[in-house]
C-alpha cells in the first residue's frame, strides 16, 4: 500500500426521511467521485434503513484534505442531521494533516497485502 488510504465509516441513520437521505447521498457520492484523487466513494444502506456504511478511498493526503475541508464541508450540516457517526476505521497510513481531520477515536487497521502470484 502506498500513500493511498481507505476510510470505512459506519453510521446510525438519524432520520425516517429516507428520500431526503438518499437524495443527499446521491449528490455527495457524485461530487466526491469527481474529485481528483478520490479513487472510490461508495455508500450502502441496510435493508431496515437504520444503519449505513460508507467506503472512501483516497490517493493521498492532499485528496482527502481537499475533500474534507472544501468539498464535503458544503454538505456536512445536512449530512450530520441525517446520519450519526457510529465508527470510522482507517486502512493505510495518512499523514498528520489528514489524521487531524479524523475523529480521535478512529480505529486504525493494518492492511494485509495479497500475494501477486
Amino acid at each position: 500500500m502506498g500513500s493511498d488510504f481507505y476510510l470505512m465509516i459506519n453510521f446510525d441513520v438519524a432520520t425516517d426521511d429516507i428520500a431526503a437521505l438518499t437524495s443527499l447521498v446521491s449528490i455527495v457520492v457524485k461530487v466526491s467521485r469527481a474529485e481528483p484523487g478520490c479513487l472510490n466513494y461508495a455508500f450502502a444502506l441496510a435493508p431496515d434503513g437504520k444503519t449505513a456504511w460508507m467506503i472512501e478511498h483516497f490517493a493521498d493526503d492532499a485528496a482527502f484534505i481537499e475533500h474534507a475541508t472544501q468539498n464535503f464541508s458544503r454538505y456536512a450540516a445536512q449530512w450530520n442531521a441525517l446520519l450519526a457517526l457510529k465508527s470510522l476505521s482507517v486502512i493505510g497510513n495518512p499523514g498528520a494533516a489528514a489524521r487531524a481531520l479524523l475523529p480521535p477515536d478512529a480505529i486504525w487497521l493494518q492492511a494485509i497485502e495479497g500475494d501477486s502470484n
